[in-house]
């Protein structure tokens, strides 16, 4: 579009309200720039726009801003929950990067293992046993767990403590054997001293000195013949004054066998000793000497307990 000196607002104002002599009007709409306003009114006055009350509506929308307060969007909650957020993602970084980390061993019934402590102290786990400890600080914190039994060669240092669901031990530098299974803990020092603790319990062992805690209580205390290292290192296993059922357990945890009984064990006792090198002389030790008719299932490894002569 040219621009003339039609092309101003006062005279297209008068244009658009009619106000143009017929003269102006004629020669201004008959000039290519009247042409194309012309063109642009004809096109707007064939839109059917829906009538608008401008002083009405104008009014009610200076009302509403007067009577409304400026809103300010708060940016509080916001940081809030972004804080929130980063401390749960920091406390969870923690945990993770300090959480303690354990090294954790555990045999099978029927298999023994040697293992060798940070600080050089050894433990011969017996079957079905497990030893956990934290290996990165155990230098400087000589705790471990046991469920199980385990033969102690512990290094000399700063205390060394096992401990089990039925008691702890502590001791410095010494070798000892620990047994919790079930509810009962026994403990025997070979060497240097042992304290035995549980509850309202708590004794020192010497060397050759047992003893075994039930439920937290003492009932039994004896002397054994002190050997290099317990006999069930090199393949003994032996029962001092135990329940037949304790005996039965350590034929399972031995053998790796499954027991089906239809008699009553409860008042029977067992002392002896077997080898874990025969199935067959360890049940013929262990349940002849208590009358007890039995049947070996030799493919299923299965134990039935039938009778008591």
């Amino acid at each position: 579009m040219n621009t003339t000196e039609h092309d101003n607002d006062d005279f297209l104002a008068k244009w658009l309200n009619d106000e143009l002599s017929e003269e102006e009007k004629s020669v201004f709409e008959n000039s290519e720039e009247g042409k194309e306003y012309l063109l642009i009114k004809t096109v707007a006055d064939q839109l059917k726009v829906k009538s608008y009350d401008t002083e009405g509506e104008l009014t009610k929308l200076k009302k509403q801003i007067e009577s409304q307060s400026t809103k300010t969007i708060s940016l509080y909650p916001i940081y809030k929950y972004a804080i929130a957020a980063s401390l749960v993602a920091i406390i969870a970084l923690s945990y993770f990067l300090l959480k303690p980390s354990y090294t954790i061993v555990t045999t099978e019934v029927g298999m023994t293992k040697t293992i060798e402590l940070p600080d050089h102290s050894t433990v011969k786990l017996n079957g079905n046993s497990t030893l956990k400890y934290q290996a990165e600080t155990f230098n400087d914190n000589r705790k471990l767990e046991l469920s199980g039994e385990a033969y102690f060669k512990v290094e000399k240092g700063n205390d060394f403590v096992v401990t089990t669901e039925n008691g702890q031990i502590a001791v410095l530098g010494t070798s000892f054997n620990v047994k919790s299974r079930s509810q009962y803990l026994d403990v025997f020092c070979l060497t240097g001293k042992v304290r035995v603790s549980a509850d309202n319990f708590a004794q020192i062992l010497t060397p050759s000195m047992a003893l075994r805690l039930n439920n937290g209580i003492l009932t039994n205390e004896w002397t054994k013949t002190i050997t290099p290292e317990p006999l069930w290192t090199t393949g003994i296993i032996e029962l001092e004054d135990v329940p037949l059922s304790e005996a039965l357990d350590a034929l399972v945890n031995t053998f790796g066998i499954k027991i089906n009984s239809s008699i009553s064990t409860k008042d029977i006792n067992y002392t002896g000793a077997f080898s874990s090198a025969s199935i067959k002389d360890a049940l013929r030790l262990v349940l002849e000497a208590e009358n007890i008719v039995y049947k070996y299932d030799e493919e299923t490894k299965t134990l039935s307990l039938l009778s008591i002569e």
